[in-house]
């Protein structure tokens, strides 16, 4: 998953993203709006995102 969301952010522009879980009211969100307030985009590398997923 880590590498999965890695790729996500590089993607080109700010494409809208439509999260796969009911997760807020708002049904999608742009990129660059999940990169900024969504936790697992803080992880420096893998070490630290295993950390923050507990594992």
């Amino acid at each position: 998953m880590y590498r999965s969301l890695q790729r996500l952010a590089t993607l080109p522009g700010d494409p809208t993203v439509f999260p796969g879980h009911w997760y807020s009211a708002q049904p999608s969100a742009s990129l660059s709006d999940v990169k900024r307030s969504n936790y697992v985009y803080r992880a420096a590398d893998l070490d630290q995102w295993r950390m923050l997923m507990g594992g």
